[in-house]
């Protein structure tokens, strides 16, 4: 059980122009926020130890800090700038832009999509 961000992209896709990073942002973080709860409880119950833990980067339902960690870490986000930072853009699964109303949007690149 993992998550995958670039087929939450994909499947919250209206268009080619792609959709609102902060949506996408939301959406995918409390997503992995339930995988993230779900798999700490199992190794708790299981007492596994901090190197065997496999819930490490994922965020939890219950810790509002962690899911804002998750999404500048693994996600994506414009600077000021405009200079895309995070996983995913550093990786070149995705691409920000912004509309005419000055909107960022996110949408896949083709490597994303391969890959994903």
């Amino acid at each position: 059980m993992y998550i995958d961000e670039r087929r939450v992209l994909h499947a919250l896709i209206r268009s080619e122009k792609g959709i609102e990073l902060e949506e996408y942002r939301n959406k995918t973080a409390d997503i992995a926020a339930g995988f993230g709860t779900t798999i700490r409880r199992y190794e708790d119950k299981r007492n596994k130890m901090r190197d065997e833990r496999i819930s490490a980067g994922l965020p939890d339902e219950e810790e509002f800090k962690s899911k804002v960690r998750y999404k500048s870490h693994f996600l994506a986000y414009m600077r000021r700038d405009e200079t895309l930072d995070a996983a995913m853009p550093y990786l070149r699964f995705v691409n920000l832009n912004k509309d005419e109303r000055g909107r960022v949007l996110i949408g896949l690149t083709e490597p994303g999509l391969n890959f994903g």
